[in-house]
C-alpha cells in the first residue's frame, strides 16, 4: 500500500488523441492537479503516463478529468512502475 508521499506512474489508454494540439490540451487539464508529478504523451500510440501522487488523486479521477474534455480516456494499466519519495 503506497503511502502519503509515494508516486505511482498509472498509463491511461487516451482513444480521441491524434496531434499534437490533443497532447496540449490533456497536459493542460492535468498539470494543475494536486498531486500530479509528470505526465508523457505518446500521441501515435494514444497513451498517456500520468506520475501522481494516489492519496491526492485517483487513478479513476484522473479519467474522469480527461473525460470531462471529451477524450475518451480510460484506464489501460496502474502499477507502481515507478516510485518516488517525495522530498
Amino acid at each position: 500500500m503506497p503511502d502519503d508521499f509515494t508516486y505511482v506512474k498509472t498509463r491511461l489508454r487516451v482513444l480521441n488523441i491524434c496531434c499534437g494540439k490533443e497532447k496540449e490540451l490533456l497536459e493542460n487539464q492535468l498539470k494543475s492537479l494536486d498531486g500530479v508529478k509528470k505526465i508523457e504523451v505518446n500521441t501515435i500510440g494514444k497513451i498517456a503516463f500520468v506520475t501522481h501522487m494516489p492519496s491526492l488523486i485517483s487513478a479513476d479521477k484522473l479519467v474522469t478529468e480527461l473525460n470531462k474534455i471529451y477524450l475518451g480516456a480510460s484506464l489501460a494499466d496502474s502499477s507502481e512502475e515507478e516510485k518516488d519519495k517525495h522530498d
